[in-house]
Order: structure tokens, then C-alpha cells, then sequence
């Protein structure tokens, strides 16, 4: 089997107690049963927590919705008692995700998680090219390619071809991306378009115009709003944007802010987000929901990249209780990911939406793209 993964996934280690957030709080922590079979056989008094804090195959939170086995310091009793080898399988993968596509298999890091993010946003951007003592971009993304010995999974007749097709096209629309001569709004305008193209969706079903731009970002918004909240920070982020952000009342529909982020920026988080999700389309035939919502989650980084961030109005920098500074960046990707890509009641609407809602339309992305 073919192993893929993005250049930094080797590089990715947890930051644990150095973290300026943690995945052990706040998430429901589903413990496998061959982990359920190794607990209940610990023995002495931490045995004891263990059996007293699983409850229905996972853990039981504290009232805060913390995990029983994270400490004072920030780190995992259970990783510090027994070993990496004794964490439960979501413990020990997240935030990594992973598809496989018959021989191929892709894997990656959640951008729920700021050292991924980290890894995608710094990486390198330039290298030397000896031959003209110079230097010139690098790709915006790279991958690594390795054969392992996981068995593939079997895909239905003419699924293969299908797949490679799929592959094919993402690597078209890198390609869009690459070209750094041209501004990022006009890239994805161009690889909104090769989607549209090669969806195999009859023009016909595609409206004339688009909804008024206010009126795009005020359902935009309010869609985000109707998940779950992740908890405090999300709450503070979506006040604020919908006080002060591109649809409030005392804003004008043509006040454009300035962004956190550069377009090589923009262009690896869509790039990532498409190596994420557009194969996908192999399972459900939604290619062209699959750009529109890449476009879409870089829109909104775009836009309200500063709510979501935390950054007071008076240019504060983010931080957090234990006093510890994040790149602005960083906290807006990683806040916008956990309230979108990790909710399935979310990520539902936003399908139905790309699909049915004229202010999620190709129309109204291809609008907000003109503007910039």
C-alpha cells in the first residue's frame, strides 16, 4: 500500500504540557475495547481510578469536561504510569486523521491542533536554487510518498479509476495554487471554476447571480452559530464577530479589514484542506461541495481571522490562562477547525447548504472572491 502524507506529518510531535491548549478537555474521550480489556486489569490504587472513571466505553469527565487522568501539570497520568503504549486509540492517533482509498492510503494533521497548524504555516517558503544563486518559492505544499504493508482496501469495479481521477484533479488545482503571480482571490476564483468544470454538474442548475455580500456573510455566520458551541473561546469569537464583524449593523457591506494572513497563507490552508477532503468525493460524489468548502473555511479565516483569534480592539495578542502567547494565526485556524471540521452537525449543514442555499452558492464564493 501507497502511504501519503504531507511533508511535515514526520516532523509532528504533541507539545503536551507546553501547549497552550489541550485535547483533554472539552472533547467526549471514546476508549476502544481492546484498551477497555487492558484497564480493567490494572491493578493497586490506579487501577482504581480507572475502573471508577470509565463509564459506557469512554471516560468520564469532570464537571469542567476535563479528562480524570490530566494533571496540574498539563500532561496524561496514564502516559506517565504506563507508558505511550497504554493510551487508547484516540489518544494516541489524534489530532492525526487518516483515508485510505484502496492502496492508498492518506494521512494527516487536524488543524484543531496549533502544532499542525504550526508545521503547515511555517513551513519552509523559500529554497536556494544553486544553479542561479537565488531564491525562489517552494511549493506551497509537499508530500511524501512511502509503500507500507497495511492491507488496502477492496474498491468496486471501476472505483480505481474513478480514484485516480479524483487524484488527478486535486493535482490540478494545486497547480492553481501555485501560481504566485497571480493574487490568491483570482486563483481560487479559477480553481472554483476547474471544480465547476469537472463536477459534472450541468450548468444549468447553476443560478445567474449571487446573493448581496452582507447577506453572504450574515448566513455564513449564522450557520456557524447553529452547531454546538466548542466551549468559551468559540463563544467569545462568535459575539464578536457578530458585533463587529462584515455583516453587524454598523458596518459597511464594503469595509474591507486587514488580514492576518498573507496570501501563501491562504493558498497551504486551501491546499491542506483539499488534500483533506476532496478524495472524499470518491465515497459520496460531492467534489464541487468538497472546493466550495475549502473556499469557504479560508474565506472566514480571511475575514474574521481577528474575532476569532481573541484580538481585543486594541491589537492585544492572544493568550491564554496559563499566560502563554500563540500566534494569532494559529489560534484563529485552530478555533475555526474545531468548531467546523469537528462537528458532524456543522459540517452536515454546511453540505446541505453548499448544495441548496444561494448565499452558499458558486455564485456568492465567486462574489467574495471579486472583492478582494
Amino acid at each position: 500500500m501507497l502511504l501519503r502524507t504531507p511533508n511535515f506529518y514526520t516532523k509532528f510531535h504533541c507539545k503536551a504540557d507546553k501547549c497552550t491548549d489541550t485535547c483533554c478537555i472539552g472533547w467526549e474521550i471514546d476508549i476502544d475495547e481492546a484498551s477497555q480489556a487492558k484497564y480493567r486489569n490494572i491493578n493497586g490504587d490506579f487501577g482504581k481510578k480507572m475502573k471508577s472513571s470509565i463509564k459506557d466505553g469512554h471516560f468520564i469527565l469532570n464537571e469542567n469536561d476535563i479528562c480524570p487522568f490530566l494533571n496540574k501539570c498539563g500532561l496524561c497520568e496514564i502516559y506517565l504510569h504506563l507508558g505511550e503504549d497504554a493510551l487508547c486509540d484516540i489518544c494516541r492517533e489524534h489530532p492525526r486523521f487518516v483515508e485510505v482509498y484502496g492502496d492508498v492510503k492518506e494521512q494527516g494533521i487536524g488543524l484543531c491542533c496549533e502544532e499542525g497548524v504550526r508545521l503547515l504555516l511555517e513551513e519552509s517558503v523559500t529554497t536556494k536554487n544553486a544553479a542561479q544563486e537565488n531564491e525562489r518559492k517552494a511549493p506551497i505544499i509537499q508530500f511524501t510518498e512511502r509503500e507500507i504493508d497495511d492491507i488496502p482496501d477492496e474498491l468496486p469495479d471501476g472505483a480505481r479509476e474513478a480514484r485516480d481521477q479524483i487524484f488527478a484533479e486535486r493535482e490540478n488545482m494545486l497547480r492553481i495554487l501555485e501560481q504566485r503571480a497571480i493574487p490568491l482571490s483570482k486563483r481560487l476564483q479559477m480553481l472554483l471554476e476547474y471544480a465547476v468544470q469537472v463536477s459534472g454538474i450541468d450548468e444549468e442548475n447553476f443560478s445567474d447571480s449571487a446573493a448581496e455580500s452582507a447577506k453572504i456573510y450574515h448566513s455564513w455566520i449564522e450557520i456557524l452559530g447553529k452547531g454546538e458551541s466548542f466551549g468559551p473561546a468559540w463563544d467569545k469569537a462568535y459575539k464578536s464577530i457578530t458585533e463587529n464583524g462584515r455583516f453587524a449593523p454598523n458596518i459597511s457591506e464594503n469595509t474591507h479589514r486587514n488580514s492576518l494572513f498573507s496570501d501563501d497563507d491562504g493558498a497551504r490552508i486551501v491546499a491542506y484542506t483539499l488534500f483533506r477532503y476532496y478524495a472524499k468525493s470518491l465515497f459520496d460524489g460531492d467534489s464541487l461541495g468538497k472546493v466550495q468548502f475549502t473556499i469557504f473555511f479560508w474565506i472566514v479565516l480571511r475575514e474574521f481571522g481577528q474575532e476569532l483569534a481573541g484580538i481585543s480592539k486594541n491589537k492585544t495578542p492572544v493568550a491564554d490562562t496559563k499566560n502563554k502567547f500563540i500566534d494569532p494565526r494559529i489560534a484563529a485556524v485552530k478555533l475555526l477547525s474545531k468548531q467546523v471540521e469537528y462537528s458532524d452537525e456543522v459540517m452536515d449543514l454546511l453540505a446541505d447548504a453548499f448544495a441548496g442555499d444561494k448565499a452558499f452558492s458558486v455564485e456568492s464564493i465567486l462574489l467574495l472572491l471579486q472583492e478582494k
